[in-house]
Order: C-alpha cells, then structure tokens, then sequence
C-alpha cells in the first residue's frame, strides 16, 4: 500500500515549520514499512523562499528512506489546485494524507492509521484535531451551523452530519476517483474541506475517526481575538461559502441569509461593526 502525504507550505523555511519536524520526529522511529509513504511538499512561499533549505530537508528524509517530491510555485495558487494536481497525478497510492505546515503529530498518528485500515478500508479516515483545548475536528454539522464535540468520536462513525478540517485528514484516492470528484477550481484558501465533507455526506462515505490527536493551530476561529486579518480571513470564508453551497436558488438564499445573521453575532461578540462589511 503506497500514500502520499501532502504538505502545503507558503512563506515558511521548510525545516523550521512544524509538519517537516513532525515528519522527521514520526519516520526515525519507523520500520521498512517508510517505504509506504511518499511526501510531496507543495511550496506556494515567495520566489526562492526555501532554495537554502531544501536541499537539507529532502536529505534529511532520504536518510530516514522516504522518497519526497518537492513543487514550488510562487504565484500562489489555490489550494483547490493544488489537490485536484495531486489526484490527478496520482497512480498507484491508496490514500491521501493533507497536512499545512503547522501541524504538531508524532509516529503514532500513522501507527493508528495502519492499524485502521488492517480491517476495512475506509473512505475518509479523521484523527481528532484540537486548539485552544477545545476539539476542532471533527465537528457535528447542522446544514451550516458547526457544533463541538466534547468529547470525541472514534471508530466508524455516521456521516450525515459529520464534518472536518484538511489539516490530517485522509482521503481515499479510490473513493475519490471512483465518484469522480474535484475540488471546486473557484475556491482558493478556504473551504476546501467544507467542499469534500458536503461530497463524503452527499455520497454516503465511510468515515472512521482514529483514536489519535494533535494540537493544530487555526488563523480563521472565533477562538481566536479580534484583529484585521480575523476579519478579512472571516470575509474570504463567507465568500467560499457561498461557493460551496451553491448548488440551487434555495441554498444560495439560504447561505446568505445564514451569513447576514452571522456577520451580526460577530459584531455583537466582538464588539466591531466592521463585520458587517463584506
């Protein structure tokens, strides 16, 4: 079984970020099964960001034997391309592991993973992602409205109203290719999740939560205090939103009348008019 995991980096030195350091902390404790796992590091930093630094990081992971791919474009392209390139390219992998570059795991995120496909191969496999000590993914969906868990899944779990960020998740390439889904070219740093947890839902997927978590770090989360990039990144992801659900003239009415309320409990909970503008 051979897996790809992706690693998305943008203005970062590769072997400062966490998720390289993760890597390295989980595969030095690994054994021959390394040769499972392919990393693709996807740089979207400035022009020559990581040209000091590559070099290093990819010896550093050959040493550890694990093959890596290195892919630099500086024109910053949306991360909806970016997976859809790495579907597309894909052959013979099993599954697709989606990390950002500040995501702080060890090797027993993927022992768990191992050992959760031994028995069955599900479609989207989720560990439990925390922040701020509240459990961020995955998360109970109503339509729109996200809800924490207090405590968190694990094993096989219902899809109707279960939902999930990228950072760890797992993908199926064959569930993936066998439906015929892409990633919604129109969306660019946000949502993308939204967008293949609405398909897993629509198409009835199997979805397994491991017993495994890890602290990840959220730039959009109302956990977060009031600043201008909150409120610029909150306008970005009402905008993919809306790209996301778009599929009828109800859902579109629905998705903007959800998000005018929305944009009002923010102002009220962050005392800020300014998000009342789009």
């Amino acid at each position: 079984m051979k897996n790809i995991v992706l690693v998305v980096l943008y203005n970062e030195i590769i072997t400062k970020c966490e998720t390289f350091k993760a890597l390295v902390s989980s595969f030095e404790r690994k054994d021959a099964r390394v040769k499972d796992y392919r990393v693709v590091f996807w740089d979207n930093s400035n022009k020559d960001y990581n040209k000091n630094y590559i070099g290093n990081a990819q010896l550093t992971l050959e040493n550890l034997g694990l093959e890596s791919v290195y892919i630099e474009t500086p024109d910053n392209i949306a991360l909806s391309k970016i997976y859809n390139t790495i579907i597309e390219q894909s052959t013979d992998e099993d599954y697709l592991m989606i990390f950002d570059q500040d995501s702080s795991f060890n090797g027993d995120y993927f022992n768990v993973f191992e050992e959760s496909i031994k028995q069955t191969l599900p479609d989207i496999i989720l560990p439990v992602v925390t922040f701020k000590n509240k459990i961020v993914s995955p998360t109970k969906i109503l339509y729109l409205k996200g809800f924490y868990y207090d405590t968190p899944p694990k094993g096989l779990v219902s899809n109707k109203h279960i939902s999930a960020i990228n950072s760890g998740m797992i993908i199926s390439l064959n569930f993936i290719k066998k439906n015929n889904f892409r990633y919604n070219n129109k969306l660019r740093n946000y949502c993308t999740d939204d967008d293949i947890m609405k398909f897993v839902r629509n198409k009835d997927a199997t979805v397994f939560v491991m017993d495994y978590s890890f602290e990840h770090d959220l730039s959009l989360s109302t956990l977060n205090s009031n600043s201008e990039s909150l409120r610029t990144r909150y306008n970005e992801m009402i905008n993919s939103k809306k790209i996301v659900y778009s599929s009828s003239i109800f859902e579109k009415s629905f998705v903007a009348l959800y998000f005018g309320l929305h944009r009002f409990y923010m102002c009220l909970r962050f005392r800020d008019l300014k998000y009342l503008k789009g």
